[in-house]
Parts: structure tokens; sequence; C-alpha cells
């Protein structure tokens, strides 16, 4: 039966993935991001099974698909919600624990989403007296980088970005998110109010191996690249291609990756 159950859990898996990658892009997308930010994590914190966090960030958004596009869209922007919305939106760790329990050895998955929205002293959703280290280390870890990714949108500093988060006392494990921060501080970043390698640039400055200090957004608002990507050959064509149909939002903040390297003589 073991095969058959791993067959069924990838087919799901590939199944959902899918159908938030054609229904809901901009999800998709951040949740390919988390994923990628969730394995940075477990590699620093040299958590040994770690499957069940990364699967977890990969499936984070997919109780969107149950949205209206509307209501999907300001939930992703978190912009104002009406009492009737909030409610709904509140609720969507839950239908999204909900959808992945059906699915066959995806429990503590399930039980990892149902918690994103908990703050680490027990307040938030779910209601209950879960708090603390008794939350889903995965759940603690993912919700740090979802709020990283949120606040990226409006500072263009990782470190005034981390900093705020410090100081919202009882939101975030503290140890955590001390140990996360240098996955999110230039390397030799020494704490100042800007960012020692960050530079501005335009869209047709970008350049293979920048990486990415801010979102990178259409005039309209679509997602092309998350805070904290490299920029790859497929992202870099999209990104010319947007510029040259409805435009980017810019300046684009970068680090040039390997500027110090080159110029060390490394």
């Amino acid at each position: 039966s073991r095969p058959a159950s791993s067959s069924t859990l990838v087919g799901s898996v590939h199944l959902l993935t899918e159908l938030l990658s054609e229904t809901d892009p901009d999800s998709f997308t951040h949740a390919l991001w988390l994923r990628d930010m969730a394995r940075a994590a477990v590699q620093e914190l040299k958590i040994a099974s770690s499957w069940e966090i990364i699967l977890a960030a990969t499936l984070s958004r997919i109780s969107f698909l149950t949205l209206p596009t509307g209501l999907a869209n300001k939930a992703r922007a978190r912009r104002e919600l009406s009492p009737p919305e909030q409610e709904v939106v509140s609720q969507l760790p839950e239908v999204g624990s909900r959808l992945i329990s059906k699915i066959p050895r995806l429990e503590g998955v399930s039980k990892i989403i149902l918690y994103l929205g908990k703050n680490f002293d027990g307040s938030g959703f779910p209601d209950d007296k879960v708090a603390g280290e008794d939350i889903p280390m995965g759940a603690r870890i993912l919700r740090i980088f979802d709020d990283l990714a949120h606040l990226s949108s409006s500072e263009t500093s990782r470190y005034r970005i981390l900093t705020l988060m410090q100081e919202r006392r009882g939101w975030y494990d503290p140890d955590l998110l001390d140990a996360l921060f240098p996955l999110f501080v230039p390397p030799n970043g020494s704490g100042s109010a800007e960012d020692e390698d960050m530079v501005e640039v335009m869209a047709n400055e970008l350049h293979l191996g920048d990486w990415a200090l801010s979102n990178v957004t259409s005039e309209d608002g679509q997602l092309l690249l998350a805070l904290g990507s490299r920029i790859s050959p497929s992202s870099l064509e999209k990104i010319r291609v947007c510029a040259a149909l409805t435009g980017i939002r810019e300046p684009i903040f970068i680090q040039k990756r390997f500027t110090k390297a080159v110029a060390g003589g490394a």
C-alpha cells in the first residue's frame, strides 16, 4: 500500500499546485518564494526532517482557490476588508488545513497550515490555547517569511523590515527571528539605516545574478520577482517583456551579489 499512498500524495500535491498556478498565478509565485525561503531556513537551522515545512510553504496559499478573485486580490495585498470579508479571510488557514488533511500522510503539513496566522503569544487564529513552542515550528518559520514579503512592498531595506518585526512583541518566535535574520541582511550589513550593498536601478539595468531587495512588480501590480530572489535568465526575460508591454514600477532595489568579491580580487 505504500507505493499507492506515495503515488496518491504526489499526484494530489501536483494537482493542487497546478490548479493554483493556473487560477491564481500571484499566489502561486508567492508560494514558490516561500518554499525557497523555507529551504534556506531549514538548512540554516539544521532541521533534519524538513519536508513537511517545505511542502507546507508550497501549499500555503491553496485556500485562496476558494475566494472570489476580487477578495483574493484584497487579501493578498492585505488591504482593508469589510467585516464579512474579514471573517472569510480569517478562516483561510482552517480552509487550507482542511483541504490538505484529505491527502494521505499530510497530517503534519495540515497542522502547519492551520497555525500560519497564530501569534507566538497565543493570540490570533485558531482561537485555542496553543502558544509559544507548542505552535508547529513550520508555522512559526513561515509566519516570519510571509510577513517579510508583505512588509517588503512598502519598505526597501531588509534591515528596517526585520527591525520592525522585532518590535512587534508577541507576534513572532524571537529566537527564530534572530536565527533567520542573517538570511535577509546583506553580507557585511552593519545595522545602519541603509543596507550597504543596496543599489537603485531601472528595469533595463538589471543583470543575471543580481538579488532583488524589493519585490519587482508591473505597473498594474503583478508580482514578477519576489524579494530575496536571484535574477535568472527566465525572470530577466519576463521583466523585459513586461517592461515593454505594461511598464515596471521603478526604481528597483537590488544587491549586486558579487561586487565585493570582484573588487577584492577574490
